[in-house]
């Protein structure tokens, strides 16, 4: 009868997982601004996709919400 709503509009990725065993019962819901890099890759961090850089004194504010009905 319970379901979550969640807007997470202003983030371009959302990771949702859970635990793979027992007894542990809970879903984590992770919106994301950017990808992480590969596994074991070294990697030029200003060439990532979607990267939100910032220069001193700026700002980057996101929001998300979540109701539970």
């Amino acid at each position: 009868g319970r379901h979550i709503v969640c807007d997470v509009s202003s983030f371009p990725y959302s990771l949702i997982w859970s635990a793979l065993s027992k007894p542990l019962r809970f879903v984590c819901i992770e919106p994301w601004s950017s990808l992480p890099g590969a596994y074991g890759a070294v990697e030029d961090i200003s060439q990532r996709p979607d990267l939100i850089a910032l220069t001193p004194g700026q700002t980057d504010e996101r929001g998300w919400r979540v109701a539970v009905i």
